[in-house]
């Protein structure tokens, strides 16, 4: 049994976290490159990842996995660590009330801030090897990066992303497992109601984020002109080709993102319950 609430909240949402990269990563990747392609470039999610097996190989769809996986603990404990704490401050002087949906969301706000300054390097390299032609080194990557920007190029795009994204995570998901405590008339829920509300979690946030993630994959990967803002990469982006051109992905953000969050509340929840928490 582990005391401290704060360390059984990072371990939890760190194995989550973990166990959702290792579920999911192949869907990032047909995400990435559909966001950092040419328009008209792929038919859609499934062409894009027929089109990569049969060039580069199934491992292809795994390029980029040891960055975020070896990140993921840091980041994820950072994003779980942070909300918990910004809870608590909003609770004030009395821990047991539960806190109104704009504060769930105000708190998840201050959660992705933080681990968007974790988070915008990582996904820099992660997306710079899963758009790589070929094979590439970490190395590359970072000298890449270097000339183009820095790693921390596109941070204000993940920051717009995550800090609304993450708001709206949260408060899906509370409010899901708020409904489902009601349904049960008891506060333990099964792993798979937790699941099922994580996965309205992975829908919320993906719906508010994705145009941002768009602007910020294309920062990223070097697929704009060096002096390229977000509202400039989305202006274009608009323009091209409509609504439909920065919710290109959303498809398999969605396949990606859904089962995602149901892993890491899932796994959260028995990992939290096995240290001494509760669910």
């Amino acid at each position: 049994m582990v005391e401290n609430e704060t360390l059984r909240t990072v371990i939890s949402g760190t194995c989550g976290g973990m166990a959702s990269i290792l579920a999911v990563h192949p869907l990032d990747t047909v995400r990435t490159r559909l966001q950092a392609a040419p328009a008209g470039a792929y038919r859609g999610a499934w062409h894009c990842a027929r089109a990569t097996l049969r060039r580069e190989g199934p491992l292809a769809l795994y390029r980029g996995l040891a960055w975020p996986l070896a990140a993921q603990g840091l980041y994820k404990a950072v994003m779980f660590g942070v909300y918990g704490a910004a809870s608590r401050a909003l609770r004030g002087g009395d821990p047991a009330r539960p806190l109104a949906a704009h504060e769930v969301f105000a708190a998840g706000g201050v959660a992705g801030g933080a681990n968007a300054l974790v988070l915008a390097p990582v996904e820099l390299v992660r997306n710079r090897f899963q758009v790589a032609a070929g094979r590439t080194t970490l190395r590359a990557v970072l000298r890449e990066a270097a000339a183009a920007g820095g790693v921390y190029r596109g941070l204000g795009a993940t920051l717009l992303r995550d800090v609304p994204g993450v708001g709206a995570y949260y408060a899906a998901f509370e409010a899901m497992r708020r409904r489902a405590v009601a349904l049960r008339g008891s506060p333990k829920l099964e792993l798979s109601e937790l699941a099922v509300a994580g996965a309205g979690g992975g829908v919320a946030f993906w719906t508010v984020a994705l145009p941002l993630d768009f602007a910020k994959t294309r920062l990223q990967v070097g697929a704009e002109a060096g002096s390229a803002s977000v509202a400039g990469v989305l202006r274009d982006a608009v323009r091209a080709g409509g609504l439909r051109r920065v919710y290109v992905g959303y498809a398999s953000a969605l396949a990606r993102g859904v089962p995602g969050a149901a892993v890491v509340f899932s796994v959260y929840g028995a990992v939290h319950e096995r240290l001494g928490g509760g669910s």
